[in-house]
């Protein structure tokens, strides 16, 4: 559920940095001060070349999971990473793309670049891996904004030369590793709304990807809203697929692949994994198998209507014989920037006691009633006078998040902003 607000964060990030040539990667991305080196040198080449001269800027791939502009990688299978990709876009051609190659031998020198026409964005970028072959593809996907039909083409960069190797149409897609053999497959979905929803895999096979299998899909939804890939149990992966199914309800379908073919391991059909909204699968106890949440309304408030409800949300990992176990309770608070995540004795046992103070919740207990845990939140102001009555759990710029009993401080941990970004 963090992700959302990050996804805010980085989607501002890019506008307003959207009218001039943005090179740098969001700060979140972590490098070794070597890599960093390596690409500040290219940072510096790009500017002394033409590219100011037409007021382009970098293109970060839409829904990309590493939001970056800037792609080194071995692409050209010598055993080193000196060649980057990066694509732009000149403020006067709006439907023209521009894709760079550059490589480095004793500097960064651009060595060819291709001009892709008639789209108006950039929605994936991942290099892939095929088995047998050093150098990595680039696999990248264009499109326009407001139009779900998108074109994924797949790139080699050879003597010099961008090769187009494959093409195909898709409405989302991802490149992952499902069965460990070294090689990426590219999973497909493409959705006519109540006309066809249909997962595709494609692998590598003596230089052409070929269509390895299919998976029909329920059409009636509203629209795709995540495609993750992951463990979805202890060694077996598969592909997440975060969907709309109604006014504000969503469901997730969760595909694994083997023996060659994409099987249907839970269908969004399936009433353990209906949400009264959407609620984005990912590894919330970072154990590294990816789980699927679920919306659900606290005890005592079922009468109250959706627009004044709060939320918890319950997370589950599938197991193998298709069933669902809890490993995680939420509780988040958008308006106000935090989540507590429960701990395990309170699974399905607590609810938000009701209060006219927004400055304060209290979780109790449902069979008696009993406070288990109270937050408050003070301006900095206030906390002036309250800071001695009180005990700390985070502040921000403008808010500071205290619990008032000592004997809470075990509960303190509970607490966390949701996202470290975000700081009022």
């Amino acid at each position: 559920m963090k992700s959302v607000l990050l996804l805010l964060v980085l989607l501002l990030t890019v506008l307003l940095g959207g009218c001039g040539l943005n090179l740098e990667p969001p700060s979140s991305l972590m490098k070794s001060p070597k890599v960093e080196k390596n690409e500040q040198a290219l940072k510096e080449q790009i500017k002394k070349d033409s590219l100011y001269r037409t007021r382009p800027f970098l293109l970060t791939p839409k829904h990309s999971e590493e939001k970056r502009s800037i792609y080194i990688e071995d692409f050209d299978g010598d055993g080193e990473k000196n060649e980057a990709v990066f694509f732009y876009k000149n403020e006067k051609k709006p439907f023209e793309i521009k894709m760079v190659f550059y490589q480095k031998k004793e500097q960064w020198k651009k060595v060819v670049t291709k001009t892709i026409q008639n789209y108006g964005e950039i929605t994936d970028l991942s290099p892939i891996q095929v088995k047998g072959q050093k150098a990595m593809l680039l696999a990248a996907g264009f499109g326009y904004e407001g139009i779900s039909e998108k074109k994924m083409h797949i790139y080699r960069f050879s003597d010099s030369k961008i090769e187009d190797v494959f093409q195909t149409s898709y409405t989302r897609t991802i490149a992952a590793d499902l069965d460990g053999d070294g090689s990426s497959e590219i999973i497909t979905l493409s959705l006519q709304k109540g006309k066809e929803f249909t997962a595709r895999l494609f692998k590598a096979d003596n230089g052409d990807f070929i269509e390895q299998s299919s998976l029909k899909l329920d059409s009636s939804i509203n629209g795709i809203e995540q495609m993750k890939a992951g463990y979805y149990t202890k060694g077996k992966k598969g592909v997440f697929i975060d969907v709309g199914v109604g006014a504000h309800s969503a469901s997730t379908y969760v595909l694994g692949y083997e023996e060659g073919k994409l099987i249907m391991k839970l269908d969004a059909k399936n009433e353990d994994v209906i949400k009264s909204m959407i609620v984005y699968s990912e590894d919330v106890n970072e154990n590294g198998i990816i789980e699927i949440g679920k919306t659900v309304v606290p005890k005592g408030w079922e009468e109250e209507p959706f627009v004044s409800l709060p939320w918890f949300v319950y997370y589950y990992e599938l197991k193998e014989d298709g069933s669902l176990k809890e490993v995680a309770e939420h509780y988040p608070n958008y308006e106000q920037g935090y989540e507590l995540t429960f701990p395990k004795e309170w699974f399905g046992l607590v609810t938000i006691a009701r209060s006219t103070n927004e400055h304060k919740l209290t979780i109790e207990r449902v069979k008696d009633g009993k406070n288990l845990f109270t937050l408050y939140r003070f301006t900095n102001k206030e906390w002036e006078s309250q800071s001695k009555s009180y005990i700390e759990i985070e502040n921000t710029l403008k808010h500071v998040y205290a619990m008032k009993a000592e004997e809470e401080r075990k509960y303190g941990s509970l607490f966390h902003l949701l996202s470290e970004n975000i700081r009022d």
